[in-house]
């Protein structure tokens, strides 16, 4: 089996991204042995590292209208033409880290660490909505 390479490691867990899957775990030292997984790393269609994950509409962030992102994953991405990519049951919201990075939020809930997430609006991602890509 191939090493995972390391996002994020410290006192609270560790980060990871198995190795040729791109499978993105959190595990925390808090959760005994629980593993997270948090989506995927891939290649997109220009061959830029990507991150692809599955949300449920009723886990956005409703205060903001926000989708919440491990900011870790995002630093981690190497290009800022890399896209994040995340499928809810009606379409797939599109940014790229460039964007993320400018439009994002940090929110007090988590201020640093590996559970710091960014938080962006909705209304700044591309949205493909399944719906009309079957019409």
């Amino acid at each position: 089996m191939t090493e995972p390479i390391f996002i994020y490691n410290d006192k609270d867990g560790v980060l990871a991204v198995s190795k040729p899957a791109g499978i993105v775990t959190l595990k925390l030292a808090s959760e005994c042995g629980r593993i997270r997984n948090l989506g995927c790393i891939a290649k997109n269609d220009k061959a830029l590292l990507s991150y692809y994950k599955e949300e449920k509409e009723k886990d956005v962030y409703r205060k903001m209208d926000a989708w919440s992102i491990n900011y870790n994953i995002l630093k981690f991405l190497p290009n800022n033409e890399s896209t994040i990519n995340i499928k809810s049951e009606t379409c797939i919201y599109r940014i790229t880290k460039k964007k993320a990075m400018e439009v994002g939020s940090f929110l007090h809930f988590q201020k640093s660490g590996i559970e710091l997430k960014i938080y962006i609006n909705r209304d700044h991602f591309v949205k493909e909505n399944f719906y009309e890509q079957s019409r």
